[in-house]
């Protein structure tokens, strides 16, 4: 049988390579943001004479390495002080197991899972708590804690263990290594070695062999560090400093150090609204109001800050990242003036800048927005006739403002005609359907505006 980890022991022969294969199974199996973390392998007793068992524990940082200790084999219970040392309590295994309907299930450590973060949904094929942690700033479910492979070797999300795993020298706490606790024990002794065990920076090896087998035992260190998540998006940004199209910085979330535009086609919106409201530059999330993410809407383009693009879900940022583009540099207008004044100007009147469309979302959100979530009230670009139309009923009804309160110049009588649908599609253009769209939003708004003051 084909085994993914127990077959890379069989390649060395020399004690000391066994930190490599331990580290490597970390840096050469990081799977879609998952690490290893209970792995068990093969069957010493039967055909396979061979077989191999891993799990990660947490151990501070002022423990040292001189020996494994395997910690119960998962198990989680109130310690008792005569088997206790010094080191003890600040071990932890990552994964434990606990009785689940006369069943033993694995689950997160209980002192991991009081993160806000962290929720629980129930048990997955009655073998393990299906949790989820919500690493990102909008999210509905977050990532599963655990991914479970065809061969029940279980990983763990590599970024549940950052909060825990921090640098000697930093003043971010706690201070936890990830080590790895491993058995190995092979028929075939390919190892041959003078000395039985080996301590040193990296960790304690223990070696047994006799005439019919080996044993290896070991805690190694696992540099969580080192094990490269490659978690930026396949996306060019435009840095706002100098301009340059650069890689995306998942980290930035506040462009307190450097900031950029997100640019895509116009195709994003109608993505985008599947999931939040558009109203004047911001995204609402529709399943909670307070989320909100800051956004420039154009007739041809979207535009995102990278902070504000970051706090997107992963499952939206994969459907909109193919509509990624960067404008020519005929295309200068990247943010609209509002969007300046509020962000880079620093200006509380920064509504003041808004286009005529988005001031009267602006109006409407301050005085009517559960209604016109009700209504189902969007401000997207009208493509037809029909959408103008929908568009003037569903405002007429939310404010109570009729055309008919209006000057009757000409281009009212168009709106009207609009409305009351007796204006014909072939007589107008896109582009005229747009003005006309416009210079309604900015009667209303006005006619909002001094109700409002």
């Amino acid at each position: 049988m084909q085994y993914d980890f127990l077959n890379k022991f069989e390649n060395i022969s020399k004690l000391e390579e066994v930190f490599d294969v331990i580290e490597n199974i970390f840096r050469e199996n990081f799977v879609n943001a998952y690490i290893p973390s209970l792995i068990n392998e093969g069957k010493f007793i039967g055909e396979d004479g061979k077989d191999f068992y891993l799990k990660l524990v947490l151990m501070h940082q002022n423990n040292k390495i001189n020996r494994t200790w395997l910690l119960n084999n998962l198990i989680f219970n109130l310690p008792d002080p005569d088997h206790m040392d010094e080191e003890s309590p600040f071990l932890y295994n990552l994964i434990v197991y606990r009785n689940y309907k006369n069943k033993k299930i694995y689950q997160l450590h209980p002192l991991l899972t009081n993160d806000e973060r962290y929720v629980e949904y129930g048990v997955a094929n009655n073998k393990y708590v299906e949790a989820y942690f919500n690493s990102e700033y909008h999210e509905r479910q977050g990532q599963p804690i655990f991914f479970v492979n065809n061969d029940d070797n279980y990983y763990i999300l590599k970024e549940l263990l950052s909060d825990y795993v921090n640098e000697p020298q930093s003043n971010v706490y706690p201070k936890y290594e990830l080590v790895a606790e491993f058995e190995y024990r092979n028929t075939n002794k390919h190892i041959v070695s003078d000395i039985s065990e080996i301590r040193n920076e990296k960790g304690f090896i223990d070696f047994n062999s006799n005439e019919k087998n080996i044993w290896v035992r070991g805690s190694i260190r696992i540099p969580l560090k080192e094990i490269k998540s490659e978690n930026h998006r396949n996306i060019q940004v435009i840095d706002l400093g100098i301009g340059h199209i650069r890689i995306h910085n998942p980290s930035n979330y506040t462009g307190d150090k450097e900031d950029g535009f997100v640019v895509f086609k116009k195709e994003v919106i109608k993505i985008l609204t599947q999931f939040y409201y558009l109203y004047d530059i911001e995204l609402i999330e529709k399943e909670n109001n307070g989320n909100r993410i800051l956004v420039d809407y154009f007739e041809d383009k979207v535009v995102l800050w990278e902070g504000e693009y970051n706090k997107l879900p992963n499952e939206i940022k994969d459907k909109i990242d193919v509509f990624n583009y960067v404008p020519s540099d005929e295309d200068k207008e990247l943010i609209s003036p509002a969007m300046y004044t509020m962000q880079i100007e620093g200006s509380w009147n920064w509504d003041e800048k808004l286009l005529p469309d988005k001031k009267l979302a602006y109006e409407i959100k301050s005085m009517f927005f559960e209604r016109a979530i009700d209504m189902q009230l969007s401000f997207l670009y009208p493509e037809q006739l029909i959408d103008l139309q929908n568009f003037i009923r569903k405002i007429e009804r939310l404010t109570d403002i009729k055309l008919e309160n209006f000057n009757l110049v000409k281009d009212v009588r168009s709106l009207i005609q609009i409305r009351d649908s007796e204006l014909k599609e072939e007589r107008l253009q896109r582009v005229d359907i747009l003005e006309l769209y416009m210079k309604y939003c900015h009667a209303v708004a006005k006619r909002l505006e001094n109700v409002r003051k």
